[in-house]
């Protein structure tokens, strides 16, 4: 099954409440060759929401996926008496949809995730002006056209790179003028110098993480996630692996949570990953066990 990964996100932001949200995505069965040199499935940095509007506030994202949310919904109900009917679950939303987000999965991509890329990505949103700080410039293009802008359309292509919020507002307003008559009206945006790592570099130094202090404490009793299949034990949760897999320990072992709250909301994400014959419950350990935790 064809199917979309979102890689990561950079959304940049030019007004109060303003956003494009710009996406690294790319289709599961096309591959290329990473600067490294290795074959991987390809990605570029694109609008997310383009066929909806370039300049988007998160109201209208938001309400942009839970349309989709409800397409989706009602298409699956009508279709209630087939015979592979499934029942649609916002767990798995990616299953419905043909998205994955940061993993090769459909199946564990939640609606809350997809919820989740927009509201981050908006809380992170990045200026023009910061952008270029970091060598990231912003391109505003003409649209690509498969036989060509100017053999369709008359119209030569392209590219303006502003240089701040209020440039980028003047040149893609021109854009858009240049535009008009064809049924090519939204200028393209894309990066410039946007590399696999600069991601990182840019949250690094807008969005700094504070090192937190942490000491080793003796507690007197723990609290475990508790694997069973069909009724019988398999082991104390120890984690997921690469799409969708369990890590358990039969005896002992496993990962041990501080507190009971701890353990439960670490087996509510559990319990949306997997479910069906596979089920969850928090185990009290009254046994002294050394934990890091912050000062």
């Amino acid at each position: 099954m064809s199917y979309t990964i979102i890689y990561d996100k950079q959304f940049i932001k030019v007004g109060d409440n303003q956003y494009i949200p710009m996406v690294l995505a790319g289709s599961n069965n096309c591959t290329e060759t990473s600067p490294s040199g290795y074959q991987r499935r390809v990605r570029s940095w694109t609008p997310w929401f383009w066929g909806e509007g370039t300049i988007l506030t998160m109201e209208m994202m938001l309400k942009i996926i839970e349309v989709r949310q409800q397409t989706i919904i009602e298409s699956n109900n009508n279709r209630e008496h087939d015979a592979n009917w499934k029942e649609y679950k916002d767990a798995n939303y990616g299953y419905w949809d043909s998205l994955a987000i940061g993993v090769a999965n459909t199946r564990i991509t939640s609606f809350a995730k997809y919820q989740g890329i927009i509201k981050t990505g908006c809380r992170k949103a990045l200026t023009i002006e910061q952008l270029k700080v970091c060598n990231v410039h912003i391109n505003i293009k003409t649209p690509y056209v498969w036989d060509g802008l100017e053999k369709v359309t008359g119209l030569k292509p392209y590219t303006r790179v502003p240089n701040t919020t209020e440039e980028f507002f003047e040149m893609y307003e021109t854009m858009v003028e240049y535009l008009k008559g064809t049924e090519y009206t939204q200028p393209l945006i894309t990066f410039g110098y946007m590399s696999d790592n600069k991601v990182t570099q840019l949250r690094k130094k807008y969005f700094p993480q504070v090192k937190q202090t942490k000491k080793l404490v003796t507690l007197p009793e723990s609290y475990v996630i508790v694997v069973s299949s069909g009724g019988e034990r398999l082991g104390q949760f120890i984690k997921f692996g690469r799409y969708g897999s369990i890590t358990y320990h039969y005896n002992g072992g496993g990962k041990h949570y501080v507190t009971e709250v701890e353990a439960n909301r670490r087996l509510k994400v559990c319990e949306r990953k997997r479910g069906g014959d596979i089920t969850w419950r928090v185990e009290k350990i009254e046994r002294e066990r050394e934990f890091l935790v912050t000062a």
